[in-house]
């Protein structure tokens, strides 16, 4: 039986056997050569996907998007003397307390802070081990925000109102939804960096 290269180490090892340097099968070996290729033909976009990079950065842009819809309509607000009665709330108005009557400002922060919590996160783990030690946090990071916008919904419905839900619950949970699928999968092929090289020492000279 010929001789061919490892595909691992590069060593001369027989067709089907095991590599007398590496001592892993040939099988293996392939395995491992092919998956490494096909990671490596697979485009930017693909990679951050798979590895759930990209899942994390748009649950933080949806979570920051969601701001600014409305989490209810239709509701019937008093404002001195004159009642509205078709009012649009939307996060940032809960945040910033734009109506009295709406309790909610105090759950509000978790919306903008999650957001900015997973751009934090996104950006400070840069290896794979990192990342998958991040996933734990993921899972709690997916449903606080839903308190945001479910809260004021409820809480009206117990006061026998009847708000239309508003586009930002289903951009928040779209958000929830991504962020779970990060938790999965976050730090998926991306590589460890490259050790640092050790100073050579004074003693190591003489």
């Amino acid at each position: 039986m010929a001789d061919v290269e490892c595909p691992r180490c590069g060593a001369m090892m027989p067709t089907g056997g095991v590599c007398p340097l590496c001592e892993t099968p040939y099988a293996v070996s392939m395995a491992s050569r092919a998956a490494v290729d096909d990671a490596a033909q697979e485009s930017p976009l693909a990679r951050a996907w798979r590895s759930g990079q990209l899942a994390l950065g748009l649950a933080a842009a949806c979570q920051l998007a969601a701001m600014w819809l409305p989490v209810m309509s239709g509701v019937a607000l008093r404002q001195g003397s004159e009642v509205r009665l078709d009012v649009s709330v939307r996060p940032v108005d809960l945040l910033l307390g734009t109506y009295p009557a709406l309790r909610g400002q105090t759950t509000a922060w978790l919306l903008p802070g999650t957001a900015l919590f997973l751009a934090q996160i996104l950006w400070s783990r840069r290896t794979g081990s990192a990342m998958a030690a991040s996933r734990p946090l993921l899972g709690p990071l997916a449903l606080a925000p839903l308190v945001t916008v479910v809260m004021p919904l409820l809480k009206l419905r117990q006061h026998h109102l009847n708000p239309t839900p508003g586009a930002a619950i289903a951009l928040v949970g779209l958000a929830s939804l991504l962020c779970a699928i990060a938790a999965f999968r976050f730090g998926d092929g991306v590589p460890e960096a490259a050790p640092k090289r050790r100073a050579p020492a004074a003693h190591d000279e003489d």
